[in-house]
């Protein structure tokens, strides 16, 4: 099974509330951004930076629930997936792309850019 196929399947039976803490809880890891000097992904409500160098790739959050989009997005890039991945079809399957999440899918879309342009050089 893919890296997204995972996580549509964790997703789909939790309630909208569940979804945050679990955002939460995947994204304990995921430093915030107080000494990070990488570029600004712009149209984010919260301060999340993004810097590559090579073949690696770093992102920080300063949002505990964007810090658990960061943590999706680069599983999904250490997988191979994210480069080719439906994005609006991968949030409407986890429940994260919902009117009520419309802000926070804002958010993951504005990194999944920003990782595809900085990352991958489309």
């Amino acid at each position: 099974m893919s890296i997204a196929k995972d996580y549509e399947e964790d997703f789909s039976s939790l309630t909208s509330r569940e979804r945050m803490m679990y955002l939460i809880e995947l994204g304990k890891d995921i430093p915030d951004c107080s000494n990070f000097s990488g570029e600004k992904i712009p149209g984010c409500t919260s301060d999340v930076r993004l810097a590559s160098t090579g073949n690696a790739l770093h992102i920080c959050a300063n949002s505990k629930v964007v810090k658990g989009f960061v943590k999706i997005i680069l599983d999904l890039v250490e997988s191979k997936e994210l480069h080719s991945l439906d994005i609006p079809s991968f949030l409407e399957k986890t429940g994260l792309g919902t009117r009520a999440e419309m802000s926070r899918s804002d958010a993951f879309l504005n990194v999944v850019h920003a990782v595809k342009e900085s990352f991958f050089k489309e």
